[in-house]
């Protein structure tokens, strides 16, 4: 098991688990996100092969409207 921080909340996952794998585990997997491990975009055709790793620190990021 490993520890990784999302929005700056921990979660254990277990060790060998995909981005992937994470943001549909957290309900996170939506057409509009944008994710970003240790503060690096991660684009969605990576999300599959991208394994987590030890303290990452994962954000999500929603667009919004506004001016």
């Amino acid at each position: 098991m490993i520890t990784v921080f999302l929005n700056n909340k921990s979660h254990t996952v277990e060790t060998g688990k995909t981005l992937y794998d994470f943001l549909v585990q957290h309900h996170q997997l939506k057409e509009y996100v944008a994710v970003t491990i240790n503060n690096h975009l991660v684009v969605r055709r990576d999300f599959t092969t991208t394994l987590l790793k030890p303290n990452d620190c994962i954000d999500i990021l929603i667009p919004m409207q506004g001016g």
